[in-house]
């Protein structure tokens, strides 16, 4: 049973919202929770996250000088949205090293806008989540097919996708996590975008994340491109020890600082990885032992750009502190 003195007035607010949207009247009582928070937007905004689906919903609205009323090329949008598809299809191939994937991925088009909804099927339980009580029973739900863990890669790398930035390495990063074929596939989405000179807004939805808002610039879109046509050089294990220095869930990167070096920037694997650092860069300056893979790129782009990426793929702590008896990966 939750510690009720201990939580602060959001979490009391994100635990009220997840017993009212599991009642027996959820409607009455969420209106009446709602209604209680009106002029909070921080706790109007922790609501929304608890009511966010299971599953990931990627909502992408297209806009610009050529889309004319509620209206764009045919050609291009199809094109779209095929392409988005298929990134998400190459990403479970890729995860799963399958050869072949069905892909029963929705969409939702909306009237009135070019606006499309891609929407992962159902998830299931993960059976195998061992973190203690307060921080399993909402976490993440496991998208078997990972679906869901794709439509948040491809919203982690649209939001990451700003030239004025800057920490433009995250962008890098969040590339990396795409399997080679996704990273095809979102190329030939975003020549689509920029050949039509879209811009893009919209939000990523899923419980256990919430939601993150999303905007693509035409000019972010470019900048993407131009980072998706870059080559991958190297590829490398590290494990070292050292302490996390912090994390941005918005951006999905957490920082490192190693023993005797610089602090970086780093990716997470999987939504597991990243709860694990939730859960240990609580306790400020505990050292860990992380493992991670190292990728050297090197852009096609006008000035050949390299540059070093950082993924997390797992995490264990190195003193006796909260957060040892979780199930962390050797």
């Amino acid at each position: 049973m939750p510690d009720y003195d201990n939580l602060s007035l959001e979490e009391l607010v994100r635990l009220a919202a997840r017993e009212a949207r599991d009642s027996e009247y959820p409607n009455v009582a969420l209106a009446s929770l709602t209604g209680a928070v009106a002029g909070d937007a921080t706790l109007q905004q922790a609501i929304a996250d608890e009511l966010a689906p299971r599953a990931a919903n990627l909502e992408l609205h297209l806009d610009g000088e050529k889309v004319e009323g509620h209206s764009t090329n045919a050609l291009s949008f199809g094109s779209f949205v095929a392409r988005v598809s298929d990134t998400v299809r190459e990403f479970v191939k890729g995860r799963l090293n399958l050869p072949a994937f069905s892909n029963d991925l929705q969409v939702a088009l909306a009237e009135g806008s070019v606006k499309a909804t891609f929407i992962a099927p159902d998830p299931v339980t993960d059976t195998n989540n061992t973190f203690p009580d307060g921080q399993g029973s909402e976490a993440v739900w496991n998208d078997g097919n990972l679906q869901s863990e794709a439509l948040h890669q491809i919203a982690i790398v649209l939001r990451n996708s700003d030239p004025e930035s800057p920490n433009d390495d995250a962008l890098d990063e969040a590339i990396q996590l795409l399997p080679f074929g996704a990273r095809v596939k979102l190329r030939s989405a975003m020549r689509q975008t920029v050949k039509q000179d879209w811009s893009i807004t919209g939000e990523f939805r899923q419980r256990g994340i919430g939601i993150e808002p999303i905007h693509l610039s035409p000019g972010g879109a470019r900048f993407l491109l131009e980072r998706l046509e870059g080559e991958e050089v190297a590829d490398e294990p590290l494990t070292t020890t050292g302490v996390l220095d912090g994390h941005q869930w918005s951006s999905g990167i957490m920082y490192f600082i190693p023993v005797g070096g610089r602090r970086f920037p780093a990716l997470f694997e999987t939504p597991r990885v990243r709860e694990q650092v939730g859960i240990l860069d609580a306790v400020e300056g505990r050292k860990v032992e992380a493992t991670f893979r190292v990728y050297t790129r090197v852009g096609s782009g006008e000035t050949d750009r390299k540059s070093t990426t950082y993924v997390l793929q797992s995490v264990r702590p190195l003193d006796d502190g909260p957060g040892t008896e979780l199930d962390l990966p050797a």
